[in-house]
């Protein structure tokens, strides 16, 4: 067996987004805006799905139905009961599928774990997360620029009456959306 992965197809419903990943991609690498196509897509094994949450679980359920292994980054669901039916899901599959935790696969956060174990902090008794962004620029609250297909973005979201236009910029490029039942929530 040949151990290895290679970038066959990107999906994106926001264009400019879709094409920095064609460029960043293999040459032949395909792409599409609607991920049932590249669900689709001939001799994929496994697909990686990092959208805004709310489209983790149809994705998910997509991937398993055409019979690919799925990488699926966190959080896995939007709450406990969707978490219970999706691992039931997937447990009536033969597939596999991981829930990505990226941060702790840093090379900062094993030196800090090295730290503690040989013991640099003392004992170590209390400890508190945080989570902090550190950004060298501004970005912004301008019109997003370029296309985004904003159906398929909402994917089985409840439609609203905010369209693309009323997100502002920063949130849209750092993917900060929480939907919450039947509306979007923008975390900043």
């Amino acid at each position: 067996m040949k151990l290895g992965a290679e970038c066959a197809a990107v999906c994106d419903t926001y264009e400019p987004y879709m094409e920095r990943a064609r460029a960043l991609s293999p040459a032949g690498c395909k792409t599409y805006a609607d991920y049932h196509e590249l669900i689709a897509h001939p001799g994929l094994d496994f697909v990686v799905v990092a959208t805004p949450d709310h489209q983790h679980r149809p994705m998910l359920y997509a991937a398993l139905k055409a019979g690919k292994d799925v990488y699926l980054e966190k959080p896995f669901s939007l709450n406990l009961a969707q978490s219970a039916e999706m691992v039931s899901t997937v447990r009536a599959t033969d597939r596999i599928v991981q829930v990505g935790m990226q941060r702790r696969s840093m090379p900062f956060i094993y030196n800090a774990k090295k730290l503690i174990d040989e013991g640099a902090l003392g004992k170590v008794w209390h400890a508190r997360a945080a989570w902090n962004w550190n950004f060298l620029e501004w970005l912004g609250e301008s019109p997003l620029e370029g296309k985004l297909d904003w159906e398929r973005f909402l994917g089985d979201a409840a439609a609203t009456a905010a369209g693309p236009e009323e997100i502002p910029l920063v949130a849209r490029i750092l993917g900060l959306f929480r939907w919450e039942y039947d509306r979007p929530r923008v975390l900043i």
